[in-house]
């Protein structure tokens, strides 16, 4: 009874005045309405549901599909509900009530035409743009924050920008406009509020142009505009005084008579600008960089430097800042410089590749300037004007010039065209162009007697100018405009040498009237341009800005002194910085460097990742490639060497005792040729200063050797070889590794390096505290001499440094045996902060060494020891394919 009545009270109970049971199925039907509710509330959140309509399908939908919301290498998708529609339930209910207005202008048609959905797209945007600021860009920190950002992540300007920003307390909206649509923030007026959400005029942007649009959009504007110049250029050269012829340099054979051999020389790239003027530097919406141009006064090579390449491939392509691209032109150049002096000259020496001929689509016959295949232009500062410290030859360079968006039109006074001019000759500046102002400051020119003192003070930039088809010289200023006579004495001479160009520039190192005399103590700016392919005007290539110092360690550029050029006329340049030829041998060979073309290899420094390391997934997150797919290291890893390096030199992985200012990577320059006889590689790459092993009394492994090289050959053989290069000889188990055996008298010496096929067993994963490696695991010596004689092994030789250089020649199998090899012949020594090591080795050989052939390609890898290092402490390449003139090589040695 007792029971009975406590269920007869739970039935009978009422809460809220409602039975038990009828509350039952109210909670039921509650949840299910709840779990129906959400279910459609999600629904409406999807892809498919926000592109069902065709307002968004064939809009805006089309629009993010090419940006990195839609499609990374991280396979992350931020969809549009993750940036639209709030995650908090509040939030998200307010944004789906607001969404009812958008179901009535669907209703209305208001923007269900590509046109009609351009006439509101600035309006649309400046609505989302007004949200997000409310919200301090909540949606976008669903996925990004302050706090998750890492430096090294970023690139340069990128981490700088978003501290200033941090530190102002921005949001994310504030910059990043247009990120998964067409950005329209270039509507937005100086002063206007972006963030009103209310359209202030009927601007709208532009349907964006189809590339046969822009083709023909180019050439009627273009051969206009060149019509108009060529005239103006003929009638101002028949009005203008010839040019003073420049004298030749004082007391020397110039700078085409400098041992540049012994001068190293930096790699710089120039690239294509567009139309990216000064104005387009220092507005916002144009130019990411500009709040920190304006604020820190950054240079531009503090963010740029390392991206040249990149920029130039995005403008020339017509992406960015170029309206009329040229079909097939390069986006950048890169030139090797170099730079000495003598006490009384400057000499500069230039070098770079010639392209075949890409015809500029709006000039009659394709080149702008057929006269002249080449010209060069340097500039020079020497710290008195202002933008050019931090911006280089960007100061002259404006969105009113020749051939630029806003240049004059249809004034005689300006009929030859704006060509360059700095900001201090002007009285006011026009950055964004608001209310249909033309962007620059032409004809804002200071009053004569203003320049005049501008010019006696110095404050203006020094130009020197080469001009490939009459072989002339200028040499002038810039100022109020571009003026090419009266300029300091120089001289400039080029020649095209099988597919390079090498320019030469002498220059004294004092000066009058206000132009740069350079000092030892000093640092000047400098910057240069190439128009190459007969262009003109500012279809041209740019240099960032750089700093140039005479003796000066802290320069960027360092003419350091050399021995007076001998003789008067120097011999006619050749293409190549290195020593014009290979130490002479005993059978007689030589090479002519000049004849080989150069390739760019990055050794990295590899720490303790041996080929256990590089086959274990946990350890490396290519090991399925290379174990499924069979792929080469070079298909994952070539152009990421440098951040590699720095990873494991610093002991963020896999080095256990880092040694503090050991550098990462290595750059070297690599030649090969051959005679028919031999083999001959030149290796060229930059010195540097002493870092001291900290765990070594003395701080030098090898005292007796500053540096060793060495270099394996493959042909094709060992089969890890073919995928992994030099990586295949090393192991876990070897010297200074993690696995080396301990305390046994056979092994006392420490294993050095050994293949695979040597040996009856790999242990990749140490599992169950097994040591990584086989070095204890050798075939029987029968096994072992069979290989050998079939040649199953790596070709090693190497050079040591220490006792005037030493060259070995011998094989890795069960060992290193450096006896029995080739009859290698290295020549190696360090001049002037480089070292230059060349190396000749027989084509043919015997004892079933590798025999090079024509037609063939065999698997190379380099190690460098340097720093007096030795063993595992060293900087490595990843596999080349090298061939005897064979196209298909990455490294082709062509009969010299």
């Amino acid at each position: 009874m007792a029971n009975g009545g406590l269920i007869s009270r739970i039935l009978s109970w009422r809460p809220l005045g409602a039975s038990l049971t009828a509350a039952t199925v109210f909670f039921v039907v509650g949840i299910l309405f709840w779990g129906a509710f959400n279910t459609v509330m999600e629904a409406t959140n999807t892809l498919p549901f926000c592109i069902s309509c065709h307002e968004m399908k064939d809009n805006v939908y089309e629009e993010y599909k090419e940006t990195s919301h839609y499609q990374n290498r991280s396979g992350v998708r931020a969809s549009c509900s993750d940036c639209h529609v709030p995650r908090p339930w509040v939030y998200k209910i307010i944004r789906k009530i607001e969404a009812s207005r958008e179901v009535y202008h669907k209703v209305l048609g208001t923007i269900n035409t590509p046109e009609k959905f351009e006439a509101h797209r600035y309006q649309l945007a400046k609505n989302v743009w007004k949200a997000m600021k409310e919200t301090d860009s909540r949606e976008c920190r669903n996925c990004h924050s302050w706090d998750s950002m890492k430096q090294d992540k970023q690139i340069k300007r990128a981490w700088k920008n978003h501290q200033l920003a941090q530190a102002d307390g921005m949001t994310c909206i504030d910059c990043h406009k247009g990120l998964a649509h067409r950005d329209v923030s270039g509507l937005i007026k100086e002063g206007e509020d972006p963030y009103d959400g209310r359209a202030v005029d009927d601007r709208r942007l532009p349907p964006k142009p189809t590339k046969a649009e822009l083709k023909a959009a180019a050439d009627a504007k273009m051969a206009e505009e060149a019509k108009k110049a060529e005239e103006a250029k003929k009638a101002a050269a028949a009005a203008a005084p010839k040019a003073a012829a420049a004298p030749t340099s004082a007391g020397s054979g110039g700078a085409e008579g400098v041992a540049w051999d012994g001068v190293t020389g930096k790699d710089i790239t120039l690239l294509y600008p567009g139309i990216a003027s000064l104005e387009w530097v220092y507005k916002g919406s144009d130019h990411g960089g500009a709040r920190a141009l304006k604020k820190l006064g950054d240079r531009c090579i503090e963010c740029h430097e390392g991206e040249q390449d990149k920029m130039g491939a995005k403008i020339v392509s017509g992406e960015k800042a170029e309206p009329t691209p040229i079909p097939g032109k390069r986006g950048h150049i890169k030139v090797n410089v170099k730079a000495a002096n003598d006490s009384a000259n400057l000499y500069m020496r230039f070098e770079w590749d010639d392209v075949g001929h890409t015809p500029a689509p709006f000039v009659d016959g394709g080149k702008m300037d057929p006269a002249n295949q080449m010209k060069l232009a340097v500039m020079f500062d020497h710290g008195k004007v202002e933008k050019a410290d931090h911006a280089g030859c960007w100061a002259t360079c404006h969105h009113d010039s020749r051939y630029m968006p806003d240049h004059p039109k249809d004034q005689d006074a300006v009929k030859a065209g704006v060509t360059k001019y700095l900001l201090e000759s002007k009285t006011e500046w026009e950055v964004n162009g608001n209310d249909g102002k033309p962007r620059g400051a032409w004809d804002k020119a200071r009053p004569q007697a203003e320049i005049d003192g501008y010019m006696k003070d110095g404050v203006f930039l020094e130009l020197i100018r080469y001009k490939s088809g009459d072989k002339k010289t200028e040499s002038g200023h810039v100022l109020e405009k571009r003026v090419m006579e009266g300029g300091a004495k120089s001289t400039i001479t080029a020649k095209l040498v099988d597919g390079k160009w090498v320019a030469f520039l002498t220059r004294p190192l004092k000066a009058s009237d206000g132009f740069v005399s350079f000092e030892k103590d000093t640092l000047y700016t400098m910057g240069f341009a190439i128009h190459d392919d007969f262009t003109d005007a500012r279809f041209h290539h740019v240099s960032l800005e750089y700093k140039l110092g005479i003796d000066n360690a802290e320069a960027e550029v360092n003419a350091a002194t050399v021995a007076a050029p001998a003789g008067g006329s120097a011999a006619a340049p050749t293409a190549a910085a290195a020593p014009a030829k290979a130490a002479a041998t005993s059978s007689g060979g030589a090479v002519d460097w000049s004849k080989a073309t150069a390739k760019d290899i990055t050794f990295l420094y590899p720490g303790q990742a041996s080929l256990e390391w590089v086959y274990k997934g946990s350890d490396h997150g290519g090991a399925r490639a290379i174990k499924k797919l069979g792929d080469r290291c070079i298909e994952c890893h070539e152009g990421e060497e440098d951040k590699m390096g720095a990873k494991i030199v610093s002991g963020e992985k896999a080095e256990p005792t880092p040694i503090p200012g050991k550098r990462g990577h290595i750059k070297v320059s690599v030649k090969a040729a051959n005679d028919g006889e031999n083999l001959y590689m030149q290796f060229q790459w930059p010195n540097k200063s002493h870092s001291p092993v900290p765990f070594v009394d003395g701080g030098k492994m090898d005292p007796a050797n500053q540096m060793k090289f060495a270099m394996m050959i493959d042909d094709g053989k060992v089969e890890k070889g073919d995928s992994a290069g030099c990586w295949a000889t090393c192991h876990h188990d070897s010297r200074y590794m993690p696995d080396h055996p301990k305390d046994q008298d056979e092994v006392k010496a420490g294993v050095t390096k050994y293949l695979l096929e040597a040996k009856t067993e790999w242990e990749v994963n140490g599992n169950d505290g097994k040591p990584r490696g086989a070095w204890d695991k050798a075939k029987p010596q029968g096994d072992i001499d069979s290989l050998k004689s079939g040649g199953q092994f790596m070709d090693l030789t190497r050079f040591l440094s220490g006792n005037g250089g030493k060259s070995e020649s011998g094989i890795v199998l069960d060992k290193r045996d450096m006896t029995g090899g080739q009859a290698i012949e290295y020549t190696g020594a360090l001049a002037d902060g480089v070292w230059t090591v060349n190396m000749k080795r027989p084509l043919k050989a015997a004892n079933g060494l590798v025999s090079l052939e024509p037609g063939k390609l065999y698997t190379v890898g380099f190690a460098i020891h340097d720093d007096f290092t030795t063993a595992r402490f060293h900087h490595v390449s990843l596999e080349y394919r090298l061939g005897i003139d064979n196209a298909d090589a990455e490294i082709n040695a062509i009969k010299n």
